[in-house]
């Protein structure tokens, strides 16, 4: 599925981001049956599906819509996404396994919203740069 970016930045952590939980999910579904794999893989479909349709309507106009919060969208919905369903596949005989996993996802979500974190505050430093420029060459006229 194409996903939509703000920015080349926003892609290259994203789709890092994005391989290494579906790697992380693969390990963590290998034993839990055939098709587990595939299920969470239409789940997170379902997570870049919505972020598309969050991105046009953005995109439109929508009021109530910001950029921070799309830039941040599949990290945080594809985290809660993985933890449900590595809870939902947990039992007695897996869970510290499973426990190893649900780390391995925090850890992945933590780095990449601090990267995009990063990236948001860039772009806005950058915008009030812009911004401070424009005013400045207004006042001289």
């Amino acid at each position: 599925m194409e996903i939509d970016y703000l920015s080349e930045k926003h892609r290259v952590i994203v789709e890092k981001y994005i391989a290494e939980v579906k790697k992380t999910m693969y390990y963590a579904t290998d034993c839990e049956g055939i098709g587990k794999y595939g299920d969470f893989i239409d789940l997170a479909d379902t997570v870049f599906s919505y972020s598309n349709n969050f991105f046009e309507s953005m995109n439109n106009g929508y009021k109530g819509i910001t950029t921070s919060e799309f830039l941040f969208l599949i990290p945080n919905m594809l985290f809660y996404t993985s933890i449900g369903f590595v809870m939902g596949i947990k039992n007695n005989e897996n869970s510290e396994e499973m426990d190893f996993y649900i780390e391995k996802v925090t850890t992945l979500a933590e780095s990449a919203i601090g990267d995009l974190a990063d990236v948001l505050i860039d772009c806005e430093e950058g915008s009030r740069i812009l911004e401070n420029e424009e005013n400045k060459e207004l006042s001289k006229n």
